[in-house]
């Protein structure tokens, strides 16, 4: 199992990140170098063949998936921290608030669909709020078709344009019954590759089955410097997950300062920058294409009174 790390990030009026962070064997940061045709630039140099546009070198990079899919359970604002207390969200007030959940698909190369807010409280409660809080499915996915410099080799066949697959994998590879990414066996890899016209992209899912590496628990993070805490519940939207298979909501609270009055109204936008990590394998000189996994999108949310 490889070590990872998961942190958000969101707050009032600013760019909310909800992010991942690999520490491989080497590791890129930011966006893929690309040639003159637009292609990512992949090499042959053992396990760090990619370069990242700060000089990075490793086996990924990050980039702007064409479709993010995530749905929705809760977004509001609260004047109490529900991470601190049982997962309440009893003072919070609902910009979303949907037991069935709400999908959303950002897209990379346009406008994200209008979000679905319905199911928000009518009105939205008047007063001052500390915290704010999203509660999501644990599961984020992708779908993206990617241009590479050389020839990759997919889940059935090989060329210079890859995309993702209908393939389930989990965050830290502790999910029962999903099997790990494989290179020694194709049918495990995440996407597939050929020619550009032959591109038939799917969604491809990472489950979220912990916070490995979590100063806390595998199940929750405490980040007390950054004002967010995050955890794993369960489907119920109420329980704190405790196991790797019982986990289906992620809840996270960042603290902030908002103010609601009569007047106000709300702007939420989603965006994505460098929102999913092209991991790659180089097995000598054979580069696979692994997986597309699910890296940043943001939210910012802008209250005017």
């Amino acid at each position: 199992m490889k070590f990872k790390y998961f942190i958000l990030a969101f707050c009032l009026s600013v760019a909310t990140s909800f992010m991942s962070v690999e520490p491989a064997l080497a590791e890129t940061e930011t966006a893929c170098e690309r040639n003159a045709d637009g292609a990512i630039i992949v090499g042959n140099q053992g396990s760090a063949f990619v370069t990242d546009t700060n000089g990075n070198t490793g086996n990924s990079c990050k980039e702007v998936p064409d479709f993010y899919k995530i749905q929705l359970f809760r977004f509001g604002l609260c004047s109490q921290n529900p991470y601190l207390n049982n997962n309440s969200l009893a003072s919070c007030t609902f910009l979303l608030n949907s037991d069935a959940g709400v999908d959303h698909v950002i897209e990379g190369t346009g406008n994200s669909a209008t979000l679905d807010t319905s199911t928000a409280d009518s009105p939205i409660a008047i007063g001052s709020y500390n915290f704010m809080v999203i509660v999501l499915k644990n599961e984020l996915q992708i779908k993206h078709t990617e241009q590479f410099s050389r020839t990759l080799t997919g889940k059935t066949s090989s060329g210079t344009t890859c995309w993702t697959t209908n393939r389930i994998t989990s965050f830290t590879d502790q999910r029962s019954g999903i099997a790990e990414t494989n290179p020694n066996v194709r049918s495990s890899l995440g996407m597939d590759c050929g020619a550009a016209g032959d591109a038939a992209p799917e969604y491809t899912t990472e489950v979220f089955d912990s916070f490995s590496g979590g100063p806390n628990s595998p199940f929750e993070a405490n980040m007390v410097g950054n004002n967010q805490w995050v955890r794993l519940m369960k489907s119920n939207n109420l329980d704190t997950a405790d196991t790797a298979d019982n986990g289906a909501r992620i809840l996270f609270v960042q603290s902030n300062n908002a103010e609601v009055t009569l007047t106000s109204s709300f702007t939420l936008k989603f965006t994505l920058t460098d929102a999913v990590s092209i991991d790659m394998e180089n097995d000598n000189g054979t580069i696979y294409a692994i997986k597309n996994g699910a890296d940043p999108f943001q939210v910012s949310l802008t209250i005017t009174n």
